[in-house]
């Protein structure tokens, strides 16, 4: 059955994503829920709550409130918070219950924006579709509402489009500035969008000269920035130290399968590829999350469930996973025992936070 997990935990939804991306761009954020959907981002989904605030609010719905869909409590709600924290913009966030009663997003944000005065974003999201597509919504909605066209690209300027700490971990923005300094040699600015970069930094993205992704999650967003003020953009994640190590240590292995977003792990196969030289080993990737074509090869696979996992795994007959350890609770034993593992977590899918060195 497509989707079905039945050994796995629940990966990190599309709503899940969407308060990701806009966490640290200084909006009021609304999740159209009961309250069960906001508590699982606020205690599952998102580590930046150890260290920086959002104004993130539960709809509180009620089942009356669901079934007569009584907007403009709600609506009564989000002015009574926009008065006391004077936001830039107001989120509305769906889950599955508006999904299920057919909840007119667009006609709650005008009904919203009307009111409040503000800026408005709805996101029909149903909290049973992956991170990632909410992560996508999220990074193109803010550019297109948002990105000031009055301003030149700077030659030094240089946006990071995908970082999420559901992909990467709470400190990630900070290594990878680091990372993008040493790799260029130059003393570059880098704006990390959605990690330690916030509103301003979005409505100045066409003073970037150029575009990083470092997921697929980006790559909607780097589309609309291109068409809309030209500037050029790059699939690629530069490898820290911790990286290259562990691309070097799987280098010793024939065929090797990676499991992970897909522009992380299209960079760790180049790396491995480098380290072994002309030896060639097999690479492949597969993912539970969005697949570019552009960074596929032959035997990379979307995954869609436990089951394709284990088929895939035994086709390929591999002797080194570089995933999630979580994932390992998939596989049958053994096929486990014929395979060397080189731990790569994946905050969506386990809650387990990248070591400092890998990030």
């Amino acid at each position: 059955m497509r989707g079905l997990l039945k050994r796995l935990a629940p990966f990190a939804p599309d709503s899940s994503g969407v308060v990701s991306a806009l966490y640290e761009y200084q909006g009021l954020l609304v999740i159209c829920d009961a309250g069960g959907c906001t508590g699982n981002f606020c205690g599952f989904d998102e580590p930046r709550w150890q260290e920086k605030r959002c104004a993130l609010f539960s709809a509180g719905l009620r089942d009356m409130d669901a079934i007569l869909g009584r907007d403009d409590r709600l609506v009564a709600k989000a002015l009574s918070a926009a008065r006391l924290i004077k936001p830039r913009f107001l989120a509305i966030i769906g889950t599955p219950v508006p999904c299920v009663i057919a909840t007119d997003f667009k006609g709650l944000g005008r009904l919203a924006e009307k009111k409040l005065g503000l800026p408005t974003l709805t996101f029909a999201t149903t909290g049973t579709g992956l991170y990632d597509t909410g992560l996508s919504k999220a990074y193109e909605r803010l550019a297109s509402h948002f990105a000031s066209q009055e301003l030149k690209p700077q030659a030094l300027r240089v946006g990071v489009l995908g970082a999420s700490p559901l992909d990467l971990g709470q400190s990630s923005a900070r290594y990878l500035q680091h990372h993008l300094q040493k790799a260029q040699n130059t003393p570059l600015e880098i704006i990390t969008h959605g990690l330690d970069a916030g509103f301003d930094a979005m409505r100045a993205a066409a003073s970037c000269a150029k575009n990083l992704v470092i997921a697929p999650s980006g790559l909607a967003c780097a589309k609309l920035l291109q068409e809309r003020f030209g500037t050029p953009y790059s699939l690629d994640y530069p490898l820290s130290p911790g990286l290259e190590a562990l691309a070097r240590e799987a280098a010793s292995y024939a065929r090797i399968l990676i499991i992970h977003q897909q522009v992380l792990a299209s960079s760790l196969r180049r790396a491995i590829r480098r380290a072994a030289g002309s030896r060639r080993p097999t690479v492949c990737i597969a993912s539970f999350f969005t697949m570019l074509q552009e960074l596929s090869e032959d035997g990379d696979q979307h995954l869609t469930s436990e089951e394709a996992l284990i088929s895939l795994i035994e086709a390929g007959d591999f002797d080194c996973l570089v995933c999630d350890a979580m994932l390992l609770r998939a596989i049958p034993r053994e096929q486990q025992a014929s395979m060397h593992l080189l731990e790569l977590p994946h905050f969506a899918v386990s809650g387990t936070l990248m070591p400092p060195g890998l990030c």
